[in-house]
């Protein structure tokens, strides 16, 4: 099943044909409008803006989880609508897509500030935590309060809390503050990490976010706790007065049950998803790695005109990118292929051993999938189905068989 995690990009004229197949299966989030409760259950669904990463929202084997995703579900689920998910090139993104009618609330883990407070209305406190000053665990330096704190560089996205947070500390203190700008695409997670590998030297890092990446084995430690916590919410637009009410209900409802059960699941150390996570193997990395055979994606999606990123998809939906898969109807490899579709569809000659034989090779049984679902899709290009619905018909029939579907 294709995930319902939606990526902007930049409109361009005449646009390649993988390009107009991202626009075709995910196009429907990029409609803006803007309403309050009554519109949401109108629509029949609620929109909300979210950051990938290991607190708010992720996908592990197929799954969607996240401590904001989990709450966002079941806030979705009590007034009856289904819930998609919108996440914005960064950080800094969520409230002007807000304000622009991409999404109905924000659910991010973001910090109220007076700041954004004349811009969203924010509804009553979800959880509070408290920011902790971050190095790498073998440093010499002496970081035991706040006046060593000018030795150290802090690595902080100029626009973000953080980085007011240490203004006001460096101010107060009587210290001079030496920063390094990291940019709003990248999350605190990736700021720990970066930190863990020597590229950071320091950083400010919400608690709840460093205790939950602390146990995937990073070398980092917290050697300063700032004074105050900080109060998270969800983010709504000012007009949007019933949905605020009736979100602040949801809170008050569960409080004491739901809401502290998804924390501890998500924030503790024991918590059972630390490694899906943090696991590269269900994550893209910073450099937009899916899988080890992108490169034979990439290769197969320019020549038969697909979403390269699509056939990644694909291939983990069939077989968690396992090449050697076979399954007990015969289908082989990565894309989980049959003999005979490999003959009709590439040309493959041979017995059905030798074709599976030439099937396990990653490179060749991509190939054949990806010409096999070219082929679905143009089999389903007409006036009376539109080019969405039409991929749609194809991945199914790739999966369950053309003659069902």
């Amino acid at each position: 099943m294709i995930s319902s995690v939606f990526i902007a990009f930049t409109l361009i004229a005449n646009p390649p044909p993988a390009v107009q197949y991202e626009r075709v299966l995910t196009g429907h989030t990029q409609e803006r409008y803007v309403g309050d409760l009554d519109v949401i259950k109108e629509k029949g669904v609620l929109r909300v803006l979210t950051r990938n990463n290991s607190s708010s929202y992720f996908i592990a084997k197929g799954r969607q989880l996240g401590f904001e995703y989990e709450v966002a579900k079941a806030y979705a689920d009590s007034i009856g609508v289904r819930l998609a998910i919108v996440v914005p090139q960064s950080r800094s993104g969520l409230i002007p897509a807000l304000l622009k009618g991409e999404g109905d609330l924000i659910a991010a883990g973001m910090t109220v500030t007076d700041k954004r407070a004349k811009l969203i209305s924010f509804s009553n406190t979800m959880f509070s935590v408290e920011r902790l000053i971050i190095t790498h665990q073998n440093i010499i330096k002496q970081l035991n309060d706040f006046n060593q704190l000018g030795q150290f560089k802090l690595a902080l996205n100029k626009y973000s809390t953080t980085f007011e947070v240490a203004k006001d500390l460096a101010a107060s203190k009587g210290f001079d503050l030496r920063t390094e700008h990291v940019d709003p695409s990248v999350e605190m997670e990736e700021i720990l990490r970066r930190i863990d590998s020597g590229e950071y030297e320091a950083s400010i890092i919400d608690q709840n976010v460093f205790e939950l990446e602390k146990p995937s084995g990073l070398n980092v430690a917290a050697r300063v706790r700032l004074p105050t916590a900080f109060a998270k919410a969800w983010g709504v637009r000012p007009k949007a007065t019933e949905l605020r009410t009736d979100i602040n209900e949801f809170i008050a409802k569960n409080k004491r049950n739901l809401i502290p059960i998804l924390y501890k699941r998500y924030f503790s150390a024991a918590r059972r998803h630390v490694t899906k996570a943090s696991d590269d193997n269900y994550r893209a990395d910073k450099k937009g790695k899916i899988s080890p055979y992108d490169r034979y994606f990439k290769k197969m999606g320019t020549a038969k005109n697909v979403d390269w990123r699509l056939l990644a998809a694909l291939a983990f939906a069939e077989s968690r990118f396992n090449p050697n898969a076979k399954s007990a109807f015969g289908a082989v490899g990565l894309m989980q292929v049959l003999p005979s579709t490999a003959r009709k569809h590439a040309k493959l000659k041979g017995t059905d051993e030798e074709i599976v034989n030439q099937l396990l090779v990653p490179e060749v049984n991509i190939r054949v999938g990806t010409s096999y679902l070219a082929w679905l899709i143009r089999h389903f290009q007409n006036d009376s189905v539109s080019p969405r619905q039409s991929i749609r018909f194809a991945l199914a029939s790739y999966n369950v068989g053309l003659g069902h579907v």
